[in-house]
């Protein structure tokens, strides 16, 4: 689904459509890829900076970004002070 998404944008939008962005980005979440999908999402709040929903998506992935990194159980106490550096780094815009 995202390649198609992408290939959308590109060839009808030129790659300036926040509301095809927005799809990108869900599917990116359901794929468990929270960073590209704050990635998309951060493009598409540059597009269109008053859409809320946006913010709402942002502020969303980042969250989920950060509770999975703490969930996640490490053998290594230094693995785990830089999951929880780059947990936190993420949650700043």
């Amino acid at each position: 689904a995202i390649k198609m998404y992408q290939g959308c944008l590109r060839k009808f939008y030129y790659n300036c459509d926040a509301q095809v962005m927005l799809y990108i980005a869900r599917a990116y979440y359901d794929w468990d890829k929270l960073l590209e999908c704050k990635r998309t999402l951060l493009r598409a709040l540059h597009l269109n900076p008053t859409d809320r929903r946006l913010r709402f998506n942002i502020a969303l992935a980042m969250q989920e970004f950060a509770y999975r990194t703490l969930q996640r159980q490490t053998s290594s106490a230094t693995k785990r002070y830089a999951d929880v550096v780059t947990a936190v780094e993420e949650l700043r815009l």
